[in-house]
């Protein structure tokens, strides 16, 4: 539908609009079902935007909806969505108690790329947990269905997750090699929404390499892009990548500062992506 295609094309607000009168409109129609597809991605989108309050609202909605339809697949859905948002705002034990009913149903149904989903969620919270040898038995399960299925946006989100578990072990190499990969998977399926996050990740290398205004100017990036597309840094990424940053800013001046962030904001994606990726290959490729 419209909303949909307004969501692929990163226009949030327009997407926003169009699922609340699909809401209302399946409401009157007494089309729970459709009602609540409206609600669960109208709830991701403000989730995105970074109003938490109301999307658990529209996913305790959308939650209700489908245990009176008995929807089982739906069911996992909404409990795996108020699983990332209370991980998100640090309940942890909430966090696993959703999760796990979620992958209990996805297994009962077959549906592999629900479990995927569920596993690399589960996978988070370990990994902000720090318990990183938990969190990659998850993404490495993750991203073996994912291949298997075929699902492109879920390997590019394994592969980004195991990147960040490289990293924080600080095997450079490894985690240039799936950061670089799941860029261009999502660069290639123009997946907007999780390209800063890919360049989050591109940074976080660059600057433990200590090539600060690469990390800079792709940091820039990354805010414009999500300024762009209307879209909030993830809470549980937020205090990381701030202590990124921070350790950015204070191995540069001023001068060199504004001078890659002002290239980050101006360049192309296109440019900016092509750069990113020659940069994680070539460490990927040499350990350099």
């Amino acid at each position: 539908g419209l909303g949909a295609i307004a969501f692929e094309q990163g226009d949030l607000p327009l997407a926003a609009t169009y699922f609340r009168e699909s809401a209302a409109v399946r409401r009157t129609l007494n089309d729970l079902a459709g009602a609540g597809s409206a609600l669960h991605n109208l709830a991701q989108i403000m989730l995105f935007q970074g109003v938490c309050g109301e999307a658990i609202a529209l996913h305790e909605e959308n939650l209700l909806l489908r245990r009176q339809l008995g929807d089982l697949r739906g069911i996992a859905s909404s409990l795996n969505s108020l699983g990332t948002i209370a991980l998100d705002q640090g309940h942890h034990e909430r966090a696993i108690a959703l999760y796990e009913e979620a992958l209990s149903l996805r297994r009962e149904l077959g549906d592999k790329r629900g479990i995927s989903t569920c596993l690399n969620n589960l996978g988070n919270l370990a990994f902000n947990r720090d318990n990183l040898s938990e969190a990659l038995a998850y993404y490495t399960e993750s991203l073996a269905i994912d291949r298997d299925i075929g699902d492109q946006s879920g390997i590019a989100a394994s592969l980004h997750n195991l990147g960040s578990v490289a990293l924080a072990h600080g095997d450079l190499e490894t985690a240039a090699m799936h950061l670089s990969e799941s860029l261009a998977v999502r660069w290639r399926i123009q997946e907007h929404r999780s390209i800063p996050e890919s360049l989050d990740g591109a940074a976080t290398l660059a600057s433990a390499r200590g090539t600060y205004a690469d990390a800079a100017r792709l940091f820039s990036h990354a805010n414009h892009m999500r300024s762009q597309i209307n879209i909030a840094v993830p809470p549980d990424d937020a205090e990381r990548l701030q202590q990124v940053w921070n350790d950015v800013v204070s191995h540069m001046d001023s001068e060199q500062l504004d001078m890659a962030t002002v290239k980050g904001r101006t360049e192309s994606t296109d440019v900016v992506i092509a750069s990113a990726l020659d940069m994680l290959r070539g460490h990927a490729a040499t350990g350099a």
